[in-house]
């Protein structure tokens, strides 16, 4: 089992320890001819982090039928599939140029335009970064976890350490000030968290 399984079945188990439907709204894993098939991630090689991703889970049922707060893996974001991930930065690049490039693919996303995205011109070992994009805040783009894997074992310790939890309407909700203190021990080459707007 890759890390990154290894986190994310550990994040579902928190969330069905919370009672929420939330893992359950996750699509089976890519099989590893389909992720290769997938041409904008074949120069990754073999075990990168996003084939670790995308072959655990390949993001949230895209039915439209389930709320929103019910596909989220953290507050206010879903995981994307693979192909959606194509789609939006092929949609972004050509919308959004010279601000997006080719080589920005999200992984994660608010339903609107804010999004968590890898830079694939800047995997090291099949390992990457992970940024956020926000066009309505500065900076538009800050590195928010120092990879996919630490994105995942963050979050896994914002559940345990009770940085997200469940509001009085049974929602998934955030403490931000001690979720931020998690995440800039587990990424400490990434500034998102040391910004003077966080909260």
């Amino acid at each position: 089992m890759s890390p990154i399984a290894e986190a994310g079945n550990r994040i579902l188990a928190a969330l069905r320890e919370l009672g929420l439907p939330n893992g359950d709204n996750l699509q089976p894993g890519l099989s590893l001819e389909a992720f290769n098939s997938i041409p904008q991630f074949s120069s990754l090689g073999r075990g990168s982090e996003l084939e670790q991703l995308f072959t655990w889970r390949n993001g949230t049922t895209t039915s439209r039928t389930i709320p929103m707060r019910d596909l989220w893996i953290v507050p206010g974001f879903y995981l994307l599939p693979a192909g959606d991930s194509v789609t939006l930065s092929r949609y972004c690049y050509e919308n959004f140029v010279p601000k997006w490039p080719r080589s920005w693919y999200p992984l994660s996303s608010s339903g609107s335009a804010d999004c968590h995205f890898v830079d694939i011109d800047k995997a090291w070992q099949g390992c990457m970064p992970v940024l956020y994009y926000d066009p309505e805040i500065e900076p538009t783009v800050a590195q928010i976890y120092d990879s996919i894997e630490r994105m995942f074992w963050t979050i896994l310790a914002c559940y345990q350490e009770g940085a997200l939890f469940l509001d009085s309407e049974r929602c998934l909700a955030e403490d931000v000030e001690a979720r931020a203190g998690i995440a800039r021990k587990y990424n400490p080459n990434s500034g998102y968290w040391r910004l003077d707007n966080l909260y």
